[in-house]
């Protein structure tokens, strides 16, 4: 009668661990465990150990799941009233989603497109959007769970124009009334002024004679003010919202230039809402797309298909539609218990609150939630601020009593102190949006713990990545992020390196902490080179790793006879090592049409590839750069062919276990790449790979072409998949991880690296929707709805609000000692604000700008100094002068070739590609 919810299932599966070792403590008669009180326990220790003991034996019989497993297990005890099939299946991948999709865009465009077709379907293909982008649309739209009949509404009805209009309306009458006859005081040349009050003056014309609903009517309309509001005009505003004037204007302007500037950014701003929209583009699309949505939804209904966030939406609707399912839950339940609640959502926020919160009290089971809003960083995956804060408004308004938990049981001191004084400023309370800094206080027993002091360290360091120039004696003008990742990369696995040789650190006291991914394998290649372990958190990289790509080719060209890239892949990888200087030559003499008529050991024509291969290494020059390491690789060339003919029968003729068995003993794939750099990383890798295949095949009824497919398209689209580990693997490893994935966990000590780096803008999506203030609004092949802007400025606002609680995340993993590294910029300039460098502007070492002291402490032939507050402020650039690097940043990933054998290489592969290019035309 107890259920515990949280948000993954690694977080419910340490909840249920946590409350057995609790128990099993208290059942031995132990001391009792940290967080539970003496005072709620039985005073009679024999009765309080067999109560936990036979707690104990009833474990299994405890709730705790995430919220979707909890949604899930409603759903399959009342599979009839929430009038879904009963056998219903998750669609985790969406694997079943685009199987159905591309039967319905197929189905619908045999017709569509033939005659006498459909207009819109055929529109639709003249203007460029064919059978692909319709499908990418429809994807979305299953996604994000839009319902059918919502694109039956037109999104270009009177109110929904009507309010992009009154806010134009109303930013229009602002900058005139800014202006105020100032315009006619500007001296000199007034030919863009002239254009932006033109503009200014012919708007409320177009105005007046409001368009209407309907997409042709405000097409028109959108035209109109796209003429009225030429490039230049909306350049010229543009300038003006930055603050920007020419001479003549400031005189002009004078004290009004503060207002000018606040109305031209909302005048721009009404302006870039309204001018790019295409409501003919959206009508086509939502009226092609409608049908096919609800065909679509039809169809996973019927096969029992349920993605993930259907299935939050299907329970919460069981709920709401049938009371006496709801009042059936709440009779088993006593205690409803919720965890990490600031990573819900508005749906998931709805169905806690129909189960433990909306009744009458005497009703209702207890309810706990716990939830840290500071540590909410899950917007882009729909966690709500805004719903959070009104869940417990809701549950204060019940009766429900709201404690601060304000005790830190993990960090020393020092790194408390810290992260106070970078957070308090910027960690400003905003409603909806931001919570309020709390600050937080040290355990009893670390209030007197220093943190890690040896070897010189501090228990906080502030590394500045900035470069030094030994010619100029002075810090270099300008780092960029390459340089600056080398420069923290090489200090930084020298550090870890030194600290476990000198120091004693074991390996998994190390944490290093990304904001993003982007370049890593900088960091890991210095690992690599001072021998540091690491073991990357959540790579979900599977099928960009070399192995996978080109074991992946050598089954394409097994079951693909045609798949002349995959042979491509399979002649340059590890199995085969053909040099480059052979493809052109081989394709010449028609090795891809040999090996597509190669069914299997046929004698005749392996001979043949056998003499091609021959001649081509014979006619070689013998001065290619590295001809000579990888002398033999005909010999190889011929033995993947005999192998790949024998396997090609082995396909058609033996089980699937044993086809997918000899490919492995014959080709030796994992053997060689074991012998490679992380080889055991690359083996597990492997051993799933070779796994799933044989799934696929049994799965599949051995369909050679579809499992070729998916093949091609998981690593042509760079498919996310978690790599495997080792089976044997022993974690005894520096952590590396992004900050999300850090979440929950700590570190003794930990890097926070790369704090210049700010969010690279992904590009912009074809296809969106979101619910904004009870609003569906979305973004079909590019067109938008006219309140689209809306979701747009609300994920920049939580954006903006998430960069400020990521850093609290990071800064609040460490336990004995935080270091933070990242570029600061000279001559005053300021970070980004979207960096967490943006937030740490105003922390600077007392009464020193950061490259004064740098330039200070070059000269005294020293990299670091202690502030007043404690924190240590090095300078790897320093350092790096003084102790230069072993060059590994110039090696490539693997270790394998020196610069000078790459250049001489990239000339000849120069040289083939124009013979090639030659050739073919």
């Amino acid at each position: 009668r107890v259920v515990a919810i949280t948000f993954t299932e690694a977080a419910a599966a340490h909840m249920a661990s946590v409350t057995g070792a609790c128990l099993r403590e208290i059942a031995l008669g132990q001391d009792t465990p940290l967080g539970i009180l003496e005072t709620c326990l039985p005073g009679d220790h024999d009765l309080r150990r067999a109560r936990a003991e036979a707690l104990l034996g009833s474990l299994d019989h405890l709730v705790v799941r995430t919220i979707h497993a909890y949604c899930r297990r409603l759903l399959a005890a009342h599979p009839l009233e929430a009038g879904i099939h009963p056998g219903f299946e998750i669609d985790a991948d969406g694997a079943w989603r685009t199987e159905i999709t591309r039967e319905v865009v197929e189905s619908a465009l045999r017709e569509g497109y033939g005659e006498p077709g459909s207009p819109v379907l055929l529109e639709l293909a003249a203007r460029g959007y064919g059978p692909q982008h319709l499908a990418d649309a429809l994807g979305v739209l299953v996604e994000k769970g839009v319902p059918p009949d919502a694109l039956g509404v037109d999104p270009f009805d009177g109110e929904a124009v009507g309010r992009a209009l009154k806010a134009l309306e109303s930013a229009l009458r602002a900058l005139t009334g800014a202006m105020a006859g100032r315009q006619a005081e500007v001296k000199g040349r007034k030919d863009v002024l002239l254009r932006v009050m033109e503009a200014s003056e012919r708007t409320p014309d177009l105005l007046r004679a409001s368009p209407g609903a309907g997409a042709e009517n405000v097409a028109a309309f959108v035209a109109k003010l796209g003429e009225t509001w030429d490039a230049s005009a909306m350049k010229r505003l543009g300038e003006w919202s930055s603050g920007k004037f020419n001479k003549n204007e400031e005189k002009a302007f004078g004290d009004a230039a503060v207002n000018i500037t606040a109305a031209a950014t909302d005048l721009h701003a009404a302006l870039s809402r309204i001018t790019p929209l295409d409501p003919i583009l959206l009508d086509l699309a939502r009226r092609a797309l409608a049908p096919l949505l609800a065909e679509i939804a039809r169809r996973l209904r019927r096969r029992g298909a349920i993605s993930y966030e259907g299935l939050l939406q299907e329970a919460h609707d069981l709920l709401g539609r049938h009371p006496g399912v709801l009042a059936r839950i709440r009779e088993g339940i006593d205690q409803l218990l919720v965890d990490e609640f600031q990573d819900t959502d508005a749906l998931q926020c709805e169905i806690i609150r129909n189960i433990g919160l909306d009744m009458h009290p005497e009703a209702q089971p207890g309810l706990f939630v716990v939830g840290d809003p500071k540590q909410s960083i899950y917007g882009w995956r729909r966690a709500d601020m805004a719903a959070y804060e009104s869940f417990l408004a809701a549950l204060e308004d019940a009766g429900g009593v709201k404690k601060t938990l304000s005790v830190n049981f993990r960090s020393v001191p020092a790194v408390l102190d810290e992260v106070d004084r970078i957070m308090r400023p910027v960690m400003r309370r905003e409603e909806g949006v931001q919570p309020g800094f709390e600050p937080l206080a040290p355990v009893e027993h670390n209030a007197s713990d220093r943190g890690f002091i040896e070897g010189g360290c501090a228990p906080v360091e502030h590394w500045v990545s900035q470069s030094w120039n030994q010619e100029t004696g002075a810090p270099s003008e300008k780092t960029n992020a390459g340089p600056a990742a080398r420069l923290e990369a090489r200090t930084l696995a020298r550090d870890i390196r030194r600290l476990h040789d000198d120091h004693g650190v074991e390996w998994p006291s190390f944490g290093v902490l990304f904001r993003a991914r982007g370049d890593l394998e900088i960091y890991l290649r210095a690992f690599r080179d001072e021998g540091v372990p690491f073991s990357v958190e959540g790579d979900r990289t599977y099928y960009k790793r070399r192995e996978i790509v080109e074991a992946a080719a050598l089954v394409r060209c097994v079951l693909d006879p045609n798949d002349h890239l995959a042979l491509l892949t399979l002649l340059r990888s590890v199995l085969v090592g053909a040099p480059d200087a052979a493809i052109v030559p081989l394709w010449r003499g028609e090795l891809p049409e040999l090996m597509t008529d190669l069914e299997g050991p046929d004698e005749r024509r392996l001979e043949k590839i056998a003499a091609l291969v021959t001649e081509v290494q014979r006619e070689l020059p013998e001065d290619i750069p590295g001809l000579a390491r990888i002398a033999g690789w005909e010999h190889a060339l011929l033995a993947a062919v005999q192998e790949i003919a024998l396997a090609r029968s082995s396909f058609r003729r033996d089980p699937a276990d044993r086809f997918v068995e000899k490919l492995r003993i014959r080709f030796l794939v994992e053997a060689t790449e074991s012998a490679r750099s992380l080889g055991t990383y690359r083996a597990a890798n492997l051993d799933r790979f070779f796994r799933e295949l044989l799934q696929a095949i049994e799965e599949g009824g051995g369909d050679a072409p579809a499992i070729a497919r998916a093949l091609r398209q998981a690593v042509a689209e760079e498919e996310e998949a978690e790599e495997a580990r080792p089976k044997d693997t022993v974690q005894d490893a520096v952590q590396v991880m992004t900050i999300h994935q850090a979440k929950g966990l700590d570190f003794d000590h930990v890097y926070v690296m790369q704090l210049h780096r700010s969010s690279r803008a992904g590009k912009q999506a074809l296809d969106d929707a979101e619910v904004i203030d009870g609003r569906l609004e979305y973004k079909l092949l590019g067109a938008a709805t006219p309140g689209y802007d809306a979701v747009e400025e609300s994920r920049r606002r939580v954006a903006r609000a998430e960069v400020v609680r990521t850093l609290y995340v990071a800064l609040t993993r460490a336990k004995k000692r935080l270091v933070m590294a990242g570029s600061r910029r000279p001559g005053g300039k300021d970070p980004k604000e979207e960096s967490h460098m943006g937030l740490l502007r105003d922390r600077l070492p007392d009464g020193n700008d950061v490259m004064a002291l740098m330039a200070e402490l070059g000269a005294e032939g020293s990299d670091a100094r202690a502030d007043g507050h404690g924190a240590r402020w090095f300078f790897p650039g320093l350092q790096a002068a003084a102790h230069p690097g072993r060059g590994h940043a110039e090696r490539d990933a693997e270790g394998l070739f020196s610069p000078e054998e790459i250049a001489a290489d990239t000339g000849t592969l120069r040289a083939l590609g124009a013979e090639a290019r030659a050739r073919m035309s």
